[in-house]
C-alpha cells in the first residue's frame, strides 16, 4: 500500500452532513462562483445526503451511499452549506464494514471562498488553545 504525501493539515470534523452529486466528468465546471459569469450547467446526478468524516487544503473523506459509478477519477461536487462548496477528484474508495457505504478519498480541485472561509473556521476552532507560529509573531 502506498501513501501520499498530504498538504496541509487534516481535521477530523467527526461527522458533518453535506450534499454531493456526481457530475459528469465530460461537462464538470466547478462550483459557481458569484460574479464570474455564465458556465455551462454542471450536469449531475441528484444532490444525496452524504457524511464528511475528515478533510484538508487539499482533500477529504467522505462515507456515502456505495456508487460502483463513483471510482477513482470521477468528479465530485460536495456542498456544505449553499455558501460553501467544493468539486473533487475521487482518488480511492474504501469500503465500509455496512456494504451499503463506501469512505470516498477526493481531492479538492475547485472550492468556493466560502468554502475557504468555512475551513479557516474549522482550523480555528481546532486550534483554540494551542499556540501557533502566528501567535508568537504577534508577542514580539
Amino acid at each position: 500500500m502506498s501513501y501520499e504525501k498530504r498538504i496541509g493539515e487534516r481535521i477530523h470534523v467527526g461527522d458533518v452532513r453535506v450534499r454531493w452529486s456526481h457530475l459528469n466528468a465530460n461537462r464538470a465546471q466547478g462550483p459557481q462562483k458569484k460574479g464570474h459569469g455564465k458556465r455551462r450547467r454542471e450536469e449531475h446526478v441528484d444532490h444525496e445526503d452524504a457524511h464528511l468524516r475528515n478533510v484538508s487544503a487539499s482533500g477529504a473523506g467522505i462515507v456515502a451511499r456505495a456508487d460502483e459509478t463513483i471510482a477513482p477519477g470521477s468528479a465530485v461536487q460536495v456542498c456544505v452549506d449553499a455558501e460553501a462548496s467544493f468539486v473533487a477528484k475521487v482518488r480511492r474508495v474504501i469500503p465500509t464494514s455496512d456494504p451499503r457505504y463506501s469512505l470516498y478519498g477526493v481531492e479538492i480541485t475547485e472550492q468556493t471562498d466560502g468554502f475557504r472561509e468555512w475551513l479557516r473556521e474549522l482550523l480555528d476552532q481546532q486550534r483554540e488553545g494551542v499556540i501557533t507560529e502566528s501567535h508568537w509573531r504577534s508577542a514580539l
